[in-house]
């Protein structure tokens, strides 16, 4: 399970993927001109850039004096790891071993001990 902060920002346009600092306070001053808010978790994922990086700007506007307010928030998400992953797309480890075993006829222990069941 992972956390990650967010923030809405009250009162933020497109960025490049590496801005500077200037060109960041600009685009999400601007951004916040036609939005209510700002989800900076969405906005740093929409735009490739750092979620740090956004939070950090903000902070520093909001350092300049009344002109945004902040409200951290925090969200929890789920998400399967890599082995998860190969487990969803080819099955448990117990299951592939069940459908190594021959219905017909059985296996041999040894036998069954080298078959792959890893998918």
């Amino acid at each position: 399970m992972s956390s990650q902060e967010e923030n809405s920002a009250a009162a933020c346009s497109s960025t490049s993927k590496k801005p500077t600092s200037a060109s960041l306070q600009n685009d999400l001053l601007l951004y916040l001109n036609t939005h209510d808010e700002l989800n900076t978790w969405s906005y740093a994922n929409e735009h490739n850039i750092d979620h740090q990086l956004v939070i950090g700007t903000f902070r520093s506007i909001q350092s300049i004096g009344d002109i945004i307010n902040m409200e951290q928030r925090t969200s929890r998400s789920i998400a399967p790891t890599d082995e998860g992953k190969t487990l969803i797309a080819n099955g448990s480890y117990e299951y592939n071993l069940f459908q190594a075993v021959p219905s017909n006829k059985g296996i041999e222990q040894s036998e069954l001990m080298y078959v792959d069941v890893v998918g």
